[in-house]
């Protein structure tokens, strides 16, 4: 369970830093 814990963490960090690149290339391209 532990494992699936970290899993899931390390993965909603992966969409976090991911998404906020994202949105720094949205107001990159708006600029």
């Amino acid at each position: 369970i532990r494992r699936d814990l970290k899993e899931l963490s390390r993965q909603n960090l992966i969409r976090q830093v991911h998404g906020g690149a994202i949105d720094i290339c949205r107001i990159g391209n708006d600029n």
